[in-house]
């Protein structure tokens, strides 16, 4: 298992030991930040100093993150923590099914089944957006992948009142989600994410092609669940 370096507030503490000049996921308050290889690392005044092999990562203060929010689950590659099955219930374990737009991958319809967002600013973020989910519709959010192969982050919502929600991303307007477990994340609540890369492996991304038009998946788990608001924030590293 990785170890991870972690920043609560105005402390530091580690996963498990920790060897320098080693590479661990750095997570400051519930947050991933990425992978840094370690050399050195200070912890002056409320604020932390990470040396990497290649440059200093910089200074990160106590505020950051996400506070008041759920566990990340830092280190094991749970994708929805307090989970087991990814779909209780017996319901369907490829959500979508098919595309709502046959013949036209390109583009989102609004239908009966499903409500089209605007597309995502791939190269920029966004923090505690409204989303409606109306009751027994998909809603579906484009978005094209920009031409980094390093640029990683991920999407998380919140919903005040918690009501067991799908997400999945896929190649089609509410279409299968795709192959890999970390592109989904089934009956998740009140607090649920899916981790993203570009081009790069990792155990617990969801692997994305860069120059490609994807589909951001966001629907009710059960389908006679009135509608309902979560919210959604989008935080990434690296440069577009």
């Amino acid at each position: 298992m990785k170890k991870s370096l972690i920043a609560t507030g105005l402390a530091l503490t580690f996963a498990s030991s920790c060897v320098l000049a080693a590479q661990y996921p750095l997570i400051v308050n519930n947050v991933e930040i990425g992978d840094v290889d370690v050399t050195t690392f200070t912890f002056t005044n409320g604020a932390l100093r990470l040396t990497t092999t290649g440059a200093t990562l910089g200074v990160i203060d106590g505020d950051g993150g996400n506070p008041g929010g759920g566990d990340d689950n830092p280190g094991d590659g749970d994708d929805n923590p307090g989970g087991g099955d990814d779909n209780p219930g017996g319901g369907d374990d490829n959500p979508g099914g098919g595309d709502d737009n046959p013949g036209n991958g390109s583009n989102c319809v609004n239908s009966s089944t499903v409500t089209c967002t605007a597309p995502f600013n791939w190269k920029g973020g966004e923090s505690n957006t409204p989303l409606t989910i109306p009751k027994g519709k998909t809603v579906v959010t484009p978005f094209t992948t920009s031409a980094s192969p390093t640029y990683y982050g991920e999407v998380t919502f919140e919903a005040y009142t918690p009501v067991a929600t799908d997400i999945w991303i896929s190649t089609t307007p509410n279409g299968p989600k795709m192959s890999s477990s970390r592109c989904s994340n089934l009956n998740a609540a009140p607090m649920y994410e899916i981790r993203w890369s570009q081009n790069s492996s990792s155990a617990v991304r969801c692997r994305l092609t860069p120059n490609t038009t994807y589909y951001f998946n966001v629907r009710h788990s059960n389908s006679n669940q009135a509608a309902s608001t979560t919210y959604r924030t989008r935080t990434f590293v690296g440069t577009p």
